[in-house]
């Protein structure tokens, strides 16, 4: 017996090509072709090639039998059957020539797929006037081709989003407390579709109400943001449910953080470097995408400690009744040196603080011992 798609004497060689291939779930109606492809590796012409399909169940094919009259040594047919499946079925593909009995190359199966996807699922919580985006997802044994949200009898396509679907659509100007019936419906590559259950959508028209604490307020009230005030806190309240709160840097380098059950958020302000002067800006958003009215506050940033030139101290102790000078220098700060301070300690072992003005300092205090 001959090898599968090798002939003991003409030496035919045989590559089957099906579209779609065997086992693949396929939909009622859809177009199949099979193409055989034979070539003479033999030294004497093959005559009357005949390719055949039987087929089985709902496959139907619309030219068979195909036949190559003459091969000549070395040379290649394709020969293709097309057809139909409109059901679960087979087709047994066979091969025969003038001097030779029907050979069984291969037997093709498939399997039209009639469900609909399953697990159709969106998710809805409020919504806010203007443009909205909820999300859906659906499962099925087959690809999903295309998912689309309805809202109140109105059908919006929606886009594939991270192994889901995004679906935008817009409330207008609707008032608070106005509800949309919303429900998804997924449809796989066979054109079966499957719908969602259907949600209720209540409008979400009051914005949420973002508050800085005490210690972030203080931490900006002068102008200036150390390293360690970095990270800000605040609450962001809501008739509904609070959902994030945001900050950012000159309208950009944002950041966004969950509010927490209490209420409260923490946001990280970014490093910009020593000395840049920048404009923070803190939202908030509720569960509908509402926002609420910015918080912002011009800072320069200052994460570097004051840098000391050269500097004098006077080494003699002085006792006077007016004021004398301890000390003299320079000092230099990316955000501005505010003042400059002598800790001084006494004979007695107690201490005091001399203060200088500016940046090229003096250092003029009584001290009294």
């Amino acid at each position: 017996m001959p090898s599968v798609g090798v002939w003991d004497d003409t030496l035919v060689e045989v590559v089957v090509t099906a579209n779609p291939t065997s086992g693949q779930l396929v939909g009622a109606g859809d177009a199949i072709s099979v193409t055989v492809q034979a070539t003479n590796v033999g030294n004497v012409p093959l005559p009357n090639l005949t390719v055949a399909g039987t087929t089985s169940g709902g496959v139907a094919l619309s030219n068979t039998p195909q036949v190559a009259s003459n091969i000549a040594p070395s040379g290649t047919v394709a020969l293709t059957l097309n057809g139909t499946i409109n059901g679960d079925g087979e087709i047994a593909l066979k091969l025969a020539d003038s001097y030779h009995r029907t050979y069984l190359l291969q037997t093709l199966s498939y399997r039209v797929d009639v469900a609909a996807p399953i697990s159709v699922t969106l998710v809805v919580t409020s919504v806010n006037p203007g443009i909205n985006t909820v999300f859906g997802a659906a499962e099925d044994e087959s690809s999903i081709a295309s998912f689309d949200l309805e809202v109140n009898g109105t059908i919006y396509p929606c886009m594939s989003d991270d192994g889901g679907f995004a679906c935008a659509w817009n409330a207008g100007n609707a008032a608070e407390n106005t509800i949309f019936t919303l429900r998804g419906r997924a449809t796989d590559a066979h054109g079966n579709a499957g719908w969602s259950g259907i949600a209720a959508a209540t409008v979400d028209a009051t914005a949420p109400q973002l508050t800085l604490s005490a210690a972030s307020l203080a931490a900006l009230s002068d102008g200036r943001l150390s390293e360690q005030e970095r990270t800000l806190t605040g609450t962001l309240t809501d008739n509904i449910a609070a959902a994030t709160a945001e900050l950012c840097s000159d309208s950009a380098n944002c950041t966004a953080e969950a509010v927490q059950p209490d209420a409260s958020w923490t946001l990280i302000a970014p490093a910009l470097g020593d000395g840049v002067t920048t404009t923070v800006a803190f939202v908030g958003y509720d569960i509908a995408g509402n926002a609420s009215q910015p918080t912002t506050a011009t800072v320069v940033v200052d994460t570097v400690a004051s840098m000391f030139g050269p500097t004098t101290i006077n080494q003699g102790v002085y006792i006077s009744r007016t004021a004398v000078l301890l000390g003299y220098g320079t000092v230099t700060d990316g955000g501005g040196v505010a003042s400059v301070q002598m800790y001084i300690v006494r004979p007695d072992g107690s201490s005091t603080i001399a203060s200088g003005p500016d940046q090229r300092h003096r250092l003029d205090r009584l001290l009294c011992l």
